[in-house]
């Protein structure tokens, strides 16, 4: 009998050393088994205590490795039985490179095209693949490109079993599954990932436009943390110089694909920047570096929208449904003297990076014309408070776009026309002065307000911004900054008034934004999104929808205004 227990006991144990995903806790078992066959039973409670302390170390990591989790996605999921030709072309490669199948295609917009193998811990399942292409990597791509991304990716950084990043091509190539065969891996897998994600937070990933040798040098881990370092001391200064100490952790709006998620205690998010050193700049400038995925993106749509008539790759771009928008803005003219540099894109000619830049910024114009220029603009309720812009259930920041392409006079009729369509009369005053003994309806508390804080005031009329903090008296608004008498007069204007102004009179948006009165449709990034019945939703952090439509007017009183005449002054009288 004791023969057999001892038996069963060195099977538990090496099924313990073998077992997938389990073998700490059935080594514990073992132990029991072996306890209990020679007697020794103050042994059996410090093995239980084993069993009891492993499970609740390693429980969550194996849940977490059993349950897929996917990454919380803002794209469009490509079924196979759309774009038959792009899933060829992925089967066709991950065959090729020995990789895992690719069951889901994503398509997302931003700055990242990450590989994820849902595999669970130590191989225990099938590794089902997720590709998430961005756009501009999608619409460029070749076999022998996508060949190379998989490649990479697929053997060794999951033999491995551990998280890589390795930025090639302007693309950050993330692995989060694992595949790990032995027991040397296994004690570490059934505690890693809990810790890892847990303590450790996300990797923070730079981007580069370099080839392969940069890429090689974000593989060497002692760079990857130093960068890491560099970037968390960046960020905390960001924090200290333009939040307050005691706020909340809450998403920082960051133009052009620059995002740091704040955690909980200050921990850095994911970033992608190339050069960390250079975060305060972009955040404090709220531009792009012209080699920066966001301006690539933008001509990898425009190639794709020309190609798309012939045969290749270009069909591809039909799965991206801004190109559409675009589209429409090459055939109505919206894009301008844009269209030419188009044209010259789409014969295969390079503009240079400041050539570039301008481009970027006319389509994005474009694009945001465009979408209000179809007419299928609606209201919705967010709900989160902190709005951001969506073209197509595609995020984006296009907030110094929004600006251009509602000041652009030449683009001003077919918002307002659409306005019209809306119920809103063009000749409804903005303003209802005086304003300075009203008391705001609703205050959306912390919101973020060109990089900053800041707190929106609803009123009857609209919502104004103010920096955070600011307790509401009665005059207090005008009564402290004097130069807002001349902003709210102006506002007073009807809105067909403002249109007729003289460019030389109108007054500037950085001006407006001095005097504290900043109206967030030029000063925050909204959403526009489309519905299951093909609208296009303007989405704005206000609780009630019916209600918003009468304050579009109000919000679009400082996006009227001309931001090309930043030296202007002009006085009351010359509004008038």
């Amino acid at each position: 009998m004791i023969v057999r227990l001892r038996a069963a006991a060195v099977v538990v144990v090496l099924a313990g050393f073998f077992a997938v995903g389990a073998g700490l806790p059935l080594l514990f078992l073992g132990e029991i088994a072996l306890a209990v066959a020679d007697g020794r039973w103050t042994k059996i409670w410090k093995a239980a205590l084993g069993v009891v302390a492993t499970v609740w170390v390693t429980g969550p990591c194996l849940v977490a490795g059993w349950r897929r989790t996917p990454l919380p996605v803002h794209g469009v999921e490509v079924p196979r039985e759309h774009q038959p030709r792009l899933w060829r072309l992925v089967d066709d490669v991950s065959e090729r490179t020995g990789g895992p199948p690719v069951r889901e295609l994503w398509l997302v917009p931003g700055a990242t095209t990450e590989v994820r193998c849902d595999g669970g811990l130590l191989g225990l399942r099938p590794d089902p693949m997720r590709l998430y292409l961005d756009v501009a990597t999608l619409l460029t791509a070749r076999a022998d490109e996508l060949s190379a991304v998989i490649a990479r990716v697929a053997a060794p950084h999951s033999a491995r079993g551990a998280r890589a990043v390795v930025a090639r091509s302007a693309a950050a190539v993330e692995v989060a599954g694992q595949r790990v065969r032995g027991l040397p891996y296994a004690v570490f897998l059934l505690s890693w990932r809990w810790l890892y994600d847990r303590f450790a937070g996300r990797v923070i990933a730079a981007q580069t436009t370099a080839s392969d040798a940069a890429a090689d040098r974000f593989e060497d881990r002692a760079t990857r943390e130093s960068l890491q370092h560099r970037a968390s001391a960046e960020w905390r200064r960001y924090r200290e110089q333009y939040l307050a100490r005691d706020d909340e952790p809450a998403s920082v709006p960051v133009a052009g694909f620059l995002r740091f998620l704040v955690h909980d205690g200050g921990a850095p998010g994911s970033a992608l920047l190339e050069d960390p050193d250079d975060l305060l700049t972009a955040m404090d400038r709220q531009v792009l570096d012209p080699d920066q995925t966001a301006v690539r993106l933008v001509e990898s749509r425009i190639l794709g929208r020309a190609a798309s008539f012939g045969d290749g790759i270009g069909r591809v771009a039909r799965a991206e449904p801004t190109i559409g928008l675009l589209l429409d803005a090459l055939g109505s003219g919206a894009l301008g003297p844009a269209a030419d540099a188009i044209a010259d894109l789409a014969h295969g000619e390079t503009p240079a990076p400041d050539r570039r830049r301008r481009l970027a910024d006319d389509v994005n114009a474009a694009l945001v014309s465009a979408a209000i220029g179809t007419g299928r603009v609606g209201f919705e309720d967010d709900g989160s408070g902190i709005p951001g812009f969506r073209i197509d259930g595609m995020p984006y920041d296009f907030t110094p776009s929004i600006t251009r392409a509602l000041t652009d006079p030449a683009r001003l009729p077919a918002l307002w026309a659409c306005l019209i369509d809306l119920g809103i009369d063009p000749d409804h005053r903005l303003v209802h002065p005086p304003i300075d003994t009203e008391r705001p309806a609703r205050v959306f508390g912390n919101v973020g307000v060109g990089g900053r804080r800041a707190d929106l005031a609803l009123f009857d009329w609209g919502m104004i911004a103010l920096p955070h903090r600011w307790r509401w008296r009665p005059g207090w608004m005008i009564d402290s900054w004097p130069e807002d008498r001349r902003i709210e007069r102006l506002a007073a204007l009807p809105a067909r008034s403002l249109l007729e102004l003289p460019a030389a009179q109108r007054i500037p948006l950085a001006e407006i934004a001095s005097a504290h009165l900043l109206l967030p449709l030029a000063a925050l990034r909204l959403r526009l999104v489309r519905t299951d019945d093909s609208r296009l939703i303007l989405r704005v952090p206000l609780r009630d929808a019916r209600a918003a439509l009468p304050r579009l007017t109000a919000l679009l009183a400082p996006a009227l205004l001309d931001d090309a005449v930043r030296e202007h002054r002009a006085d009351v009288s010359d509004c008038r």
